[in-house]
């Protein structure tokens, strides 16, 4: 929709050469009643999507359950020959991937994730227990976003965590605005 903004002035202020406060917020009103909002109705809220590559169950449910609190999609996939195919079906914000796996080691997977380039840019962290000096070199060599060992957080401190590694403010986690 076409509008003339000299029209619109007139019609809301016989003196269009002063604009109060007041004259300003009532244009505004003025304004967006004559935009067509189609497009703003269109925007929506998704919950951000995490990922575990995690074989254990008592892991997952542990480190999931703070994260689902705070709005965010938890899924798992638990096999490791299944982890890449998952990535591309789930297209997730961010990617937690223990090592020891069924079928694939993670750092095998890691290693295939950065070769994607539909996955090259994903967030991937390690988390895992096998923290050993090698493990987190090779990690950080193949391109982990981070290295978190298990038995070192605290699982109700790692939706802050997952909000720094997306760069949201502690209001915006767990949501992304889709348009």
């Amino acid at each position: 929709m076409k509008f003339n903004i000299r029209k619109v002035v007139a019609r809301v202020t016989p003196n269009a050469k002063t604009a109060s406060p007041t004259f300003l917020i009532i244009l505004l009103e003025y304004i967006f009643l004559l935009i067509d909002t189609r497009y703003l109705c269109n925007i929506q809220y998704m919950p951000k999507k995490v990922l575990f590559i995690e074989d254990d169950d008592s892991f997952f449910y542990t480190f999931s359950i703070p994260l689902n609190a705070k709005g965010y999609n938890v899924v798992r996939v638990s096999e490791g020959f299944q982890a890449v195919e998952k990535v591309l079906v789930e297209k997730p914000d961010l990617i937690f991937l223990d090592i020891v796996l069924p079928g694939v080691n993670g750092l095998d997977i890691l290693k295939e994730l950065r070769e994607k380039d539909e996955t090259k840019n994903m967030k991937v962290v390690m988390l895992t227990n096998f923290g050993t000096e090698d493990n987190v070199k090779r990690a950080m060599e193949l391109g982990a976003d981070d290295y978190y060992s298990k038995y070192n957080v605290v699982p109700s401190e790692l939706p802050e965590k997952v909000a720094v590694l997306l760069g949201e403010t502690p209001e915006e986690s767990g949501i992304k605005v889709v348009s």
